[in-house]
Order: structure tokens, then C-alpha cells, then sequence
């Protein structure tokens, strides 16, 4: 039986060794992104990573066979997970509670499919460097207000969030190349801040560089930066800002525990879900069918 967290997990080391980041693609806004073709919502952060972050509308091999159209041949397929929810029963006092547990299933692109044309507008907003993007303004001056985090944007050589003081700053717009590179680096420390004790109650004071923990959170942040750039509709070809110490940090704890990649991105949605004042739902349990 295939170790789900294992193969996912093979699947990121294999990517971070070529020297890509698969979860830091220049994605576009609006209703695109990795999209399922039943639905037309997009898949989790997890699988937009599973996916290669390669934007389209996904299909399985059954979904493609009813609607009149086949897999090329030779074209292989990628794995996407959900959540199957069950109810466990507490023999003792007869209490039900919701679990969920780990599935996956396999999808093909459209461009990989003969017979079946897309189904879903793709709305593509483009985003013109060096000025201020209202969309992600909105986004985050609303945070701000609800949080009530410090935040200085001014001229400086370092960004970072400091749980200390609960405060975040970032270099100036006009001191980066491109918009998308602003923008990312600060909803990346806007990730981390919502790990502070009196929000998600995620950051360990004494996360070591390169350690599990600090490993896991500069991933949740990474996540959470890109899933939001892509929110805003930003491209952002030009926001590589991870250093090889992080990958190496990153390489190490992934090898160590399989478990990590899928524990970030679902701390990584959380962080979204606060920044974006969504209310909290169940996981990913979307049918496949």
C-alpha cells in the first residue's frame, strides 16, 4: 500500500535537489491556478504543489472517459490528495467525533487530453511593477487592523517579524526590482506573524536555524507568501528571495520527517485563512468524481 506522506514527500526533495521550489511559481490571479475541471475551484496549497504549480484545469482518467474525450498516449499523471472524513464512537461514553485521514487520486492536465476543451474562465489580472497594488493593500491593512500588528515598511537591508514586540518590517517598495518581490517578502512575514501566541499559537521561541521547527515554519511561510501572491493576482517571476541555507534546512528536516511538507501547508492555510479573514472549515474532502 503506498505510504501517502512518503511519496509526497519524495516528490518536494526531488524538486528542492534539482534546485527548483515548486510551490514558488509566478501563478496569476483571479479563477486560475491548478483548478479541478469538475468543479472549476482550485485545489489546496498541498496539491498546487503536487501539481508543480503548472496552471490548468486537472482532470482524472474516468472524468475523461465520460465526457468524451482520452488521455494521450504515453502521458503520465500526478498525484492530487484530499481528506476522507470518518466519525469515530467512543465505546465509553458513546461520543461522536469527526476524523479524517489521507487519500490521493491521479489527474492529468488538459493539455495531456485529446476531446475536451476547458470549461472554466481563467480571469487574469497583471500586475505593473513598482506601484502599489490595492488588492494586496486592502489585504493587508485589513489584517493589520484586526491583528493589531506593528507594521514598518521603511528603508532597511532586513525583513522580519519580531514576536517580541509583534511587529513586522520590510524594506520600501522602491527597493526591490519588481512588485511581486515586495509583496511576497511581506506576506511572508505576514505568514509568520500569525503564528504569534495570541493568534494560531505557532512559533517556538527557541526554533534553531535548520532545526525541525524552524524548518517547518519557514515553510509554512513560504506557502503562505506564494498562495497569497497568487490571491492578489501578482506575477511574481522575479521573487526567489530563499537562500541555499534555507533549502539545506529544508532538505534536511524533509528527509527526516515525512510528515512535515503535509503539516506545513496545512499550517500554511490556516495563516491564509486568518490573513484573509475566512472562517475555518474542514479539510480539503472534495470527491475526485
Amino acid at each position: 500500500m503506498l505510504d501517502i506522506y512518503s511519496a509526497i514527500t519524495d516528490r518536494i526533495i526531488e524538486a528542492l535537489e534539482q534546485g527548483t521550489i515548486p510551490w514558488h511559481k509566478p501563478w496569476i490571479g483571479g479563477n486560475s491556478g491548478c483548478i479541478s475541471y469538475s468543479t472549476g475551484r482550485p485545489y489546496s496549497l498541498l496539491n498546487h504543489i503536487l501539481l508543480g504549480g503548472k496552471t490548468g484545469e486537472y482532470i482524472t482518467f474516468k472524468q475523461a472517459a465520460l465526457t468524451g474525450g482520452h488521455i494521450r498516449k504515453g502521458e503520465k499523471s500526478k498525484m492530487v490528495v484530499f481528506w476522507k472524513p470518518y466519525e469515530k464512537v467512543d465505546e465509553e461514553t458513546g461520543e461522536i467525533t469527526k476524523h479524517f485521514y489521507l487519500r490521493y487520486y491521479s489527474v492529468f492536465h488538459l493539455d495531456q487530453v485529446e476531446g475536451i476543451n476547458p470549461r472554466w474562465a481563467v480571469s487574469v489580472r497583471h500586475a505593473t511593477d513598482l506601484e502599489p497594488d490595492a488588492t494586496a493593500d486592502a489585504i493587508i491593512q485589513d489584517y493589520q487592523d484586526r491583528a493589531g500588528i506593528t507594521l514598518r515598511i521603511t528603508e532597511s537591508d532586513r525583513a522580519y517579524y519580531q514576536p517580541s514586540t509583534d511587529t513586522v518590517v520590510v524594506p520600501r517598495l522602491s527597493q526591490y526590482q519588481c512588485q511581486g518581490e515586495f509583496y511576497s517578502t511581506l506576506f511572508h512575514e505576514l505568514t509568520h506573524s500569525t503564528g504569534h501566541y495570541s493568534r494560531l499559537d505557532r512559533i517556538s521561541d527557541v526554533a534553531a536555524f535548520g532545526s525541525h521547527e524552524y524548518s517547518k515554519e519557514e515553510l509554512c511561510a513560504e506557502l503562505g507568501a506564494a498562495f497569497l501572491v497568487n490571491h492578489c493576482g501578482l506575477e511574481s517571476e522575479s521573487s526567489f528571495r530563499n537562500s541555499a541555507g534555507y533549502i539545506q534546512g529544508w532538505l534536511k528536516a524533509l528527509k527526516n520527517d515525512k510528515h512535515l511538507i503535509v503539516s506545513a501547508a496545512g499550517a500554511a492555510e490556516r495563516a491564509v485563512n486568518l490573513i484573509l479573514n475566512r472562517k475555518e472549515g474542514d479539510p480539503d474532502v472534495r470527491d475526485p468524481e
